[in-house]
C-alpha cells in the first residue's frame, strides 16, 4: 500500500516537473487557496474549489499522461493519435473554464472581495506579500525553481 502511495507522488511530482501547464494550474489552486483563507470563504465554497482544484489537475496530469504515452508509442506523425492528445487538452480546457466560471461566481461577491481588500490593507506587509508572491509564481511554471535539471 505505501508503495502505491510512494508511486502516485513520484507521478505527480513528474507530472509538476515536466509540464509546465500542470504548474500553471497548480499555481492558480495556490493563488486561490490564499485568496480564499484571505476571503474568509463558507464551507460550501470550499468545497466547490477542491472539486474544481481536483477536476483540473487531474485533467491536465491525465493529458500530460497521454501525451507522454502517445509519444512514446509513435514519433510520427499520426492524425489518430493527434485527435486523441486534442481531446484529452480539450477535457483540460473544458475543466478549466468551468472552475474559473466557478471561481469567479464565489469570488467576485462583494463580502469576499471586501475580506480579501480588508486582508490585504490590514498592515504595511499584504500587498509586499503578494507582491514577492508574484516572480516566485513565475520562477515555479517557468521551472527555473524546483525543477533543476
Amino acid at each position: 500500500m505505501i508503495r502505491r502511495f510512494s508511486d502516485a507522488f513520484h507521478g505527480i511530482a513528474r507530472a509538476l516537473g515536466t509540464n509546465v501547464t500542470l504548474r500553471i494550474h497548480f499555481s492558480a489552486a495556490l493563488f486561490v487557496l490564499l485568496f480564499g483563507l484571505l476571503g474568509r470563504l463558507e464551507t460550501w465554497a470550499w468545497v466547490a474549489c477542491f472539486v474544481c482544484f481536483a477536476a483540473t489537475l487531474g485533467a491536465e496530469m491525465g493529458n500530460c499522461a497521454l501525451e507522454q504515452l502517445a509519444n512514446r508509442v509513435s514519433s510520427a506523425w499520426d492524425n489518430q493519435i493527434r485527435d486523441c492528445k486534442d481531446m484529452a487538452a480539450g477535457s483540460v480546457l473544458v475543466t478549466a473554464l468551468c472552475s474559473v466560471a466557478v471561481g469567479l461566481a464565489i469570488f467576485l461577491r462583494r463580502p469576499v472581495l471586501a475580506r480579501i481588500w480588508a486582508a490585504l490593507s490590514a498592515g504595511p506587509y499584504g500587498w509586499v506579500a503578494l507582491a514577492a508572491l508574484l516572480p516566485l509564481t513565475v520562477m515555479f511554471v517557468a521551472g527555473r525553481w524546483m525543477f533543476r535539471k
